[in-house]
């Protein structure tokens, strides 16, 4: 053999024991996060990988779709292709209501105000005060202790 051919055949000739293949994945949502063997690769659509021969787990998922899991075998200097179709998780259609986080009845009416706890103790507090301050301003100032804030009989005290 002469020397070129002898350097020539070394050059085609893979050094590796490895034998690698190639996979493209698409999907029907683009952007979709592509993982192969549970490592991120991109997203789709992913340009072609080498991958060694053998075979792979291929996913493809996107929030608000479903995933798609597949295993695939990679043959030595061959394309592989898969195509994955990642249609929309089946999720309950939400009232504007419940998109805010609002509870609904089955008739998607939301719960009234005056049953939700935070708001009766709101109320409550409200009430009290109130009734509080009414009581203070028709007993006339009997409730502040003589001396306090001067003599609570007086015109001064009756102008604040």
């Amino acid at each position: 053999m002469e020397p070129f051919a002898l350097i020539l055949a070394l050059a085609t000739t893979s050094t590796s024991a490895e034998s690698f293949g190639f996979l493209l994945v698409v999907s029907d949502v683009e952007g979709a996060i592509v993982r192969v063997d549970g490592e991120r690769v991109g997203r789709a659509p992913v340009p072609t990988i080498r991958l060694p021969v053998g075979v792979h787990t291929v996913e493809v998922e996107e929030i608000g779709y479903g995933r798609y899991l597949t295993r695939v075998e990679i043959t030595e200097n061959a394309f592989t292709h898969v195509d994955a179709n990642v249609s929309p998780r089946a999720l309950p259609k939400l009232s504007p209501a419940e998109r805010l986080g609002i509870r609904t009845n089955q008739e998607g009416q939301g719960s009234p105000m005056i049953t939700r706890p935070w708001f009766l103790a709101i109320a409550g507090a409200v009430a009290a005060s109130v009734v509080a301050v009414g009581l203070v301003m028709s007993s006339g100032g009997d409730f502040v202790p003589e001396g306090e804030l001067g003599n609570s009989k007086t015109d001064e005290w009756r102008r604040f």
